[in-house]
């Protein structure tokens, strides 16, 4: 068999380009994303800690986190490690404190793994920092196990291999499972975290493999982390633990077999993934199935209105001064906002919510107030929670704290003050009472053993109601304001437990006793339990309203989250005593049969040396040889080469030195670049050797010839980037200069040796871009109200050669017709003057290269967007299609010259999103493009084609 050495290149590039797809397994709670580019501030100083299996670089002031993380890897790693049967090599642990969002990720190229420190409000009954260590050493051995020894210059090419090998669903819910047997929390061990996939198989949806772990638009499905709990989790219970060193195994040993995981593990259990999928969803049918015959729940009555043919998420119900509800409403059409349900039904909204990793509000004497996150302008690695206030008689609303890191905040009955949880960047918890009109606080006091606190509940002006979480579990504890004292009610629980609060003389809160998430009420007298609600799939975020003597709550009924009451005098308490726990443990028999590995005492506390880490020794980190410069955002210019690639651990110096062979002007080129972001301004110096091939015009003959020639083209740029967020507006700005130095050599037509200019001495190039915009709904393909301008400007002022040019960009966008329908003008000028006159650097007209040639002086674009279908249409396994959308478009040239109004060109576009060959990342935009051409041409039609991704 002959191989050339195109289908190499190309075999090469779409392991490069796929090595994107994985580029960071990212994890605990969140969100996937490409490798992090980001950074601390700079203010930050670090030490570390340095051990045999790992280097710990953390925050000085997070001491005692860090030496926890420490203990946990060093008594853990064996544990994690043992049943794949290798020994991880050493690797750079990160923990991040400057961040809100709880989250962690393991990354080659270069190898590392960062662990965001700060305890999320919602999470399961563990301690938050433990879970995240073990789930993402997790990763760290499979990629070991997998990748084997490849180590320096080849880290991009490993990590590619994996992410192609490997479903998401697979790595992601074997660190799960992972977590869950090793402590006494994780995920695999909560209702909530499952209920989208039992509520689908009890309510019949019969969802494909590929809608269950690649997702839906229209429909809610399970998410690639549950899916892959329970599918991987099925894999060690059927065939033991040693079936996935077997499946990585053979895996690993024919790398390059097509459909490798699904033929292997075909090879190892007789099923392939589809097959594999359909097996363990079966037998989770009769498990839930007997369950819910075993609970016999109780239909209760929705009283929230449901208009929408997409899923919709009333949470957090509460009762106004008239007795309306008010509710965040979620849905993927429409950003969150607090809406306000009256008696007879009728919505109305009355403010939009920025960002909430946690979303939640509070309601009081006609105030609500909630949390949101807010992303530092510049250092994204640093980000706040903070407070914000809503009147609603008045209808006007401010942000109460800035750069804060407050969390959960509560009301008390007059409205006067606020109480939250506050986690300083030590992590130490404490109770804060805030004065509701100027922020500033009246009151701390200290969390008892430092244990986290969540789901604040204001009772009257004198107590505070919180749920505590360790590693022990859960329980409530209750603070009393006038002498700083606790008293705990409820103590280490493995429940998920959630808003307290008094109903009466007792204390109602949410938890999962019986195996579904309910309501149970707590006297505090005695401390006895009992069960109120019997929902079939979850009731939560209850509330009580003392006039009707009625519990509101959020209930789960298989597709949406609706408002249910029940009556206090019309529940049946069950002590807690009776309730059976019916929950489908689905690890249990694997912690069972691995009972002697699981059970691992982490009490003893290890002090380990520590010393400073120095960034500026470490600048240089080079990792991997790439056919691709790191540049992925445009692979269709894809121009084969080779680099060497380097990027310190705190992301703040990149460096990339290789060649590149261009087919169209049969060149090498030679690239050299360094990228310093460590302090506001990004700074950027890069060196170019290149071919060059240009139609230049002899002034003696007037004629067009073709010229090549060769040039050093050396560029210093200075970014100055900045954007942020607040309520559901993100707003950016950046500043860009830039200027370089050009040498050209090498001519080959004599004729142009003194026309064209040889030296070209430090031109200047100013650019300042400005931006707001409305944050997407996930249905959105634009934002409903947009408003970005970019103006630019270029001279010489250190040379005497004469030119300048001066253009500005611009785009409007506003609400289309119908929900998630969008509008966009775009508006573009151009001016250029001496060696600049001839240069376009504004957008052209649709079909610009196969018109007439212009100079234009301005260009202005009218298009409409919408979705129109949501089918979820597979073909086979070669792609599965989630959305059709469509484009309408008018772009016209000159407006405003010789008194013409009329498009240039104008069409229509077809686009359906889709995933290709079951690949989770990236989100393919496949697309036909028909343009009419409005004047004479021999054409007048032409059709475009194009495949765009995103992550």
């Amino acid at each position: 068999m002959t191989i050339t050495v195109n289908k190499i290149s190309n075999y090469l590039l779409s392991i490069s380009n796929l090595c994107v797809i994985i580029l960071t397994i990212s994890s605990h709670t969140v969100f996937a994303q490409l490798i992090n580019t980001d950074q601390a501030p700079p203010s930050v100083k670090w030490s570390q800690i340095n051990e045999e299996s790992f280097n710990l670089i953390y925050p000085i002031g997070l001491q005692y986190e860090a030496q926890h993380a420490a203990n946990i890897l060093k008594n853990q790693v064996q544990y994690i490690s043992s049943d794949l049967g290798i020994k991880p090599r050493k690797i750079t642990i990160i923990l991040q404190n400057r961040n809100v969002e709880g989250n962690g990720y393991v990354q080659l190229a270069p190898r590392k793994s960062e662990l965001y420190t700060t305890p999320p409000q919602k999470s399961d009954p563990s301690d938050w920092v433990q879970n995240l260590a073990i789930h993402e050493y997790r990763h760290v051995v499979q990629i070991d196990k997998l990748t084997g020894n490849i180590h320096f210059p080849l880290e991009e090419l490993g990590f590619a291999f994996f992410g192609i090998a490997l479903p998401t669903w697979f790595y992601e819910g074997d660190a799960v499972l992972t977590e869950t047997l090793y402590s006494k929390g994780g995920r695999g061990r909560i209702p909530s975290w499952e209920i989208n996939l039992r509520a689908n198989i009890l309510e019949g949806k019969d969802y494909s493999y590929q809608k269950n772990y690649l997702g839906s638009f229209k429909d809610i499905t399970p998410g690639y982390y549950q899916l892959g709990y329970f599918l991987t989790t099925k894999l060690r219970r059927d065939y033991g633990e040693n079936i996935t060193d077997s499946l990585l195994t053979r895996i690993a040993n024919n790398p390059l077999r097509l459909y490798n995981f699904s033929k292997s593990l075909k090879k190892l259990t007789g099923f392939k993934s589809q097959e594999w999928h359909e097996q363990t969803l079966s037998e989770l049918n009769d498990l839930w199935q007997q369950q819910q015959a075993d609970l016999q729940p109780k239909t209760y009555p929705t009283i929230s209105p449901i208009e929408s043919k997409f899923p919709v998420n009333f949470s957090n119900p509460q009762i106004d001064n008239r007795g309306h509800i008010l509710a965040l409403k979620q849905t993927p059409e429409r950003v969150n906002a607090i809406v306000e349900i009256s008696s007879n039904g009728g919505l109305k909204e009355l403010i939009k919510t920025g960002r909430q990793s946690d979303p939640d509000f509070s309601y009081s004497s006609g105030k609500l107030t909630w949390n949101e996150v807010q992303i530092d302008g510049r250092f994204k690695l640093r980000s706040y929670s903070v407070i914000h206030i809503y009147d609603i008689e008045t209808k006007t609303h401010f942000q109460l704290t800035k750069k804060s890191r407050l969390f959960s905040p509560d009301l008390n009955t007059d409205a006067t003050k606020i109480a939250a949880v506050d986690i300083d960047l030590s992590n130490k918890i404490s109770l804060v009472i805030l004065d509701a009109k100027t922020g500033e606080e009246v009151l701390r006091i200290a969390s008892p053993q430092n244990q986290m606190l969540s789901s604040l509940s204001f009772e009257e002006n004198n107590k505070v109601l919180a749920v505590t979480r360790t590693a022990e579990g859960t329980g409530i504890i209750e603070f009393s304001l006038t002498d700083k004292s606790s008293q705990i009610l409820i103590d280490k629980q493995t429940q998920e437990i959630k808003s307290p609060s008094y109903a009466n003389n007792k204390i109602i809160f949410q938890a999962h006793y019986n195996g579904i998430d309910n309501i149970y009420s707590l006297n505090p007298l005695n401390l006895e339990i009992t069960q109120l609600t019997n929902a079939k799939y979850g009731a939560y975020d209850p509330y009580y309203d003392s006039k009707t003597n009625q519990i509101y709550f959020s209930n789960y009924d298989g597709r949406n989250y609706t408002i249910s009451r029940t009556s206090i005098e019309n529940t049946s308490e069950t002590p807690l005593s009776k309730i059976n726990d019916t929950f489908i443990s689905y690890f249990k028999p694997l912690q069972e049969h691995e009972h002697s590995k699981t059970t691992i005492d982490t009490s003893f506390q290890e002090i380990f040396p520590q010393k400073p880490y120095k960034e500026v020794n470490y600048l240089v980190n080079f990792h991997s040889l790439s056919i691709n410069d790191g540049n992925y955002d445009d692979l269709e210019n894809y121009k084969p080469g080779l680099f060497l690639l380097s990027n310190n651990l705190m992301n703040t110096m990149a460096a990339k030195i290789g060649a590149t062979y261009d087919p169209d002007l049969h060149g090498l080129n030679y690239h050299a670049e360094i990228q310093y972001n460590r302090y506001f301004p990004k700074i950027t110096i890069a060196y170019n050797n290149r071919s060059q091939l240009s139609n230049l015009r002899n002034p003696k003959d007037s004629k067009l010839y073709a010229v090549r020639w060769r040039e050093n083209f050396t560029q210093f740029k200075v970014e100055l980037p900045l954007s942020y967020n607040r309520l559901n507006q993100n707003y950016s700005i950046k500043f860009q200069v830039a200027s370089s130095y050009t040498n050209r050599y090498n001519l080959d037509n004599v004729l142009f040796d003194k026309i064209l200019i040889k030296n070209v001495q430090f031109p200047m190039h100013y650019q300042l871009s400005l931006g707001r915009n409305s944050r997407y709904s996930s249905l959105d393909l634009a934002p409903k109200w947009g408003q970005n301008i970019s103006i630019g400007y270029s001279d010489f002022p250190f040379s005497n050669i004469s030119g300048t040019r001066f253009f500005l960009q611009s785009a409007l966008y506003f609400p289309g017709i119908l929900p998630n329908h969008s509008s966009q003008l775009r508006f573009n000028y151009q001016h250029g003057e001496g060696i600049l006159a001839n240069s376009n650097v504004i957008q052209m007209v649709s079909g610009y290269d196969q018109l007439r040639l212009t100079q234009p002086t301005n260009t202005f674009f009218i298009n409409y967007k919408f979705p129109f279908a949501y089918p979820d249409f597979e073909i086979g396994s070669l792609a599965y299609i989630k959305r059709l959308k469509a484009i309408l478009f008018a772009d016209y040239e000159n407006i405003g010259i010789n008194n013409s109004f009329q498009p240039r060109t104008f069409g229509a576009e077809i686009r359906a999103d889709m995933n290709l060959f079951r690949f989770l990342l990236p989100n393919f935009d496949l697309g036909v493009k028909a343009i009419y051409i409005n004047e004479n041409n021999p054409k007048r039609f032409i059709f475009q084609y194009s495949l765009r991704y995103s992550y």
